[in-house]
């Protein structure tokens, strides 16, 4: 459903901020553009959701394994949001992408062996069905962002649309 209301709506609103505000704070409003709708969500998450249900004594958050799964992202985004201006950049941001995922990966193993309960439990990663269903997860998603990337570069680009036209 978020999916789906965000394919939606989020060009046409984003074609609008572009139109109405430039490019520059256009694209900028965009990005912002998510943080009213996690708003939106978190609160009615709050109202419609039942309260969490204490399943297990060590059930606590694992804020040290968020906290490394959330640098892992942000190592691996940052260099798309922000070009690297050499191959040596590239090559540091990819040593740290991967030195965070490993750094998680034992992390959760430690946490799995303590009695505790994991992000996300290692056991996954020997399930075949696990494996494959996040692969063409993975592939489908990211086939449709390049598709969707690419068709848009070309409509304002190729052939000079503007961000409203394009969206639309």
């Amino acid at each position: 459903v978020t999916g789906g209301v965000a394919t939606a709506l989020g060009p046409p609103l984003g074609g609008a901020l572009v139109a109405g505000l430039g490019p520059e704070a256009g694209w900028r409003c965009c990005l912002l553009l998510s943080s009213p709708c996690a708003v939106v969500t978190l609160l009615l998450a709050a109202r419609r959701l039942p309260p969490p249900r204490r399943t297990a004594r060590n059930s606590r958050l694992d804020v040290l394994g968020l906290g490394l799964l959330c640098g892992c992202t942000l190592t691996l985004m940052v260099p798309f949001i922000r070009t690297p201006d050499s191959g040596g950049e590239a090559l540091v941001w990819g040593t740290a992408v991967c030195a965070l995922a490993a750094v998680f990966a034992v992390h959760q193993r430690l946490r799995v062996r303590r009695g505790r309960q994991p992000l996300v439990h290692p056991a996954l990663t020997s399930s075949k069905p696990y494996l494959l269903g996040t692969a063409v997860a993975m592939a489908q998603f990211g086939s449709s962002l390049a598709a969707f990337l690419v068709i848009t570069v070309f409509l304002q680009d190729g052939l000079g649309l503007s961000a409203l036209l394009t969206a639309a």
